[in-house]
């Protein structure tokens, strides 16, 4: 069990061997906030005796995850991310997009040749709000708000960094 900085955990995946599989992803973000890092670690001490493993969970407590490509961040989560050498999930983290609460869950989905992992983000979008404070015209003609999901589909791969990804809003 370590706690730290959010940065710093990542650092660990950075340098260990979940770079293979998450490096990418984890280079493509900045974060703010501490956490706690929860791992496990099998090693093996003679061939044969069984594989490498390694699990754990991070538990955020207010922290951001901020695209470094100027794409939608979220800040402000709550919840815990579950890893492994081959997946990441999320069971219903609460956070903000825009400023506006929403719901987050991440999973895998497929059968293992032709996998995907999921980014699930749901929520009430204030559209109206936004408009009002970017000085829209629109704004004066416009009342309520909407529910909306975004899926975020990523093809796994030996290297995500590699994937393509398909961005659905609903």
């Amino acid at each position: 069990t370590v706690g730290g900085t959010l940065s710093g955990v990542l650092e660990y995946v950075r340098n260990s061997p979940l770079k293979s599989r998450f490096g990418a992803l984890v280079d493509a973000v900045d974060t703010t906030g501490d956490t706690h890092l929860q791992l496990n670690i099998r090693i093996p001490l003679k061939r044969g005796l069984g594989r490498f493993k390694v699990s754990g969970d991070v538990a955020f407590a207010g922290n951001d995850l901020l695209p470094r490509q100027n794409e939608i961040g979220l800040t402000d989560i709550h919840g815990r991310l579950h890893f492994n050498r081959d997946s990441l999930s999320v069971k219903k983290a609460r956070a903000r997009v825009f400023g506006q609460p929403v719901v987050v869950s991440v999973y895998k989905q497929g059968s293992a040749a032709a996998s995907e992992t999921v980014v699930d983000i749901q929520g009430r979008l204030k559209l109206v709000d936004l408009l009002e404070k970017q000085q829209s015209p629109l704004a004066t003609y416009l009342t309520g708000n909407a529910h909306w999901q975004a899926l975020l589909r990523i093809r796994n791969q030996p290297h995500p960094g590699m994937a393509r990804s398909v961005f659905e809003l609903r």
